[in-house]
């Protein structure tokens, strides 16, 4: 009954369950170009980062690691790992202030939260430039370092998100049960997002995480509906929408793993969870996983 209470919820939305299925990532992505800046511009960049770095200000420093963001030039790299370690300024914290009077907030708490989000987007800025260098020792083991962040794991989703993803393009497996970890845990949909597109940019080869990327093809529902230990509508409520986010991503996965197309559930259509499990038992070992 819980669980029926927590789709009705979901189909009162603006367009019920398809419309919001509709909104859901696209299978893949449009590959960004990544290019080597000319000399001008790197140490244009260079510069801009450390003026605004020094001046405490975290909007200006975002919008120049959005630029290097394009570029895979290494001297880039030390700024980004500098970013990554961001902590609220003087100045950002009269920004997040500036902010809160202007939007009415006048709780302390409020004024907080602005404040945690222009640190996690410094911090995501600075991870989406690192995710550029491949093999560079210094830029694995930043991201490796943020990613263990508590503070970062408790109240900075979005940076949270982009340092999974940088792990991913980088190819730092040593991560790989951590990330594991969060995905099971997840309770921001970006977060979960990150963790599935890292697990097909690394191409996993661990078996238990392949299974449950399957799983994963179906949509949330309890075992017996009519269970009286079925956790609360909210509880269902989260789980769809966290699998509403990643739905395509789990698709788009598999595909990077196996080389197959598992579609997910879709409306009344079911997924192709039972054939994606069995083809994964069947081709084991050609698919190296273990």
């Amino acid at each position: 009954m819980r669980f029926i209470l927590a789709i009705a919820a979901l189909l009162a939305l603006p367009g019920g369950i398809v419309a919001a299925q509709d909104e859901a990532p696209q299978e893949a992505e449009a590959e960004e170009t990544v290019t080597t800046a000319e000399e001008a511009v790197a140490d244009r960049l260079v510069e801009s980062h450390a003026k605004a770095a020094k001046a405490g200000d975290g909007g200006e420093v975002i919008k120049v690691l959005g630029e290097m963001s394009a570029f895979d030039n290494r001297e880039f790299v030390k700024p980004a790992t500098d970013a990554l370690k961001w902590r609220a300024s003087k100045a950002d914290k009269k920004w997040a202030q500036a902010e809160a009077e202007e939007l009415g907030l006048e709780k302390k708490s409020e004024r907080y939260e602005i404040l945690v989000e222009r640190v996690s987007a410094v911090q995501a800025a600075a991870a989406r430039v690192l995710a550029n260098h491949a093999g560079d020792k210094k830029a694995a083991s930043a991201l490796a370092k943020a990613f263990k962040d508590k503070a970062v794991r408790k109240e900075r989703p979005k940076a949270l998100a982009a340092i999974i993803l940088a792990l991913g393009e980088i190819g730092q497996r040593k991560v790989e049960s951590d990330v594991f970890s969060e995905f099971k845990s997840a309770k921001d949909p970006e977060v979960a997002r990150a963790c599935v597109r890292y697990f097909g940019t690394i191409r996993t080869k661990d078996y238990s995480i392949v299974r449950r990327l399957c799983n994963e093809l179906s949509a949330p529902a309890p075992a017996n509906v009519d269970s009286a230990t079925n956790p609360p509508a909210a509880y269902w409520e989260q789980r769809w929408k966290i699998w509403n986010g990643i739905r395509r991503d789990i698709s788009w996965s598999l595909k990077q793993i196996t080389g197959q197309v598992f579609k997910p559930s879709e409306g009344e259509h079911p997924s192709d969870e039972r054939k994606a499990l069995a083809y994964v038992k069947q081709h084991k070992k050609e698919l190296g996983l273990k």
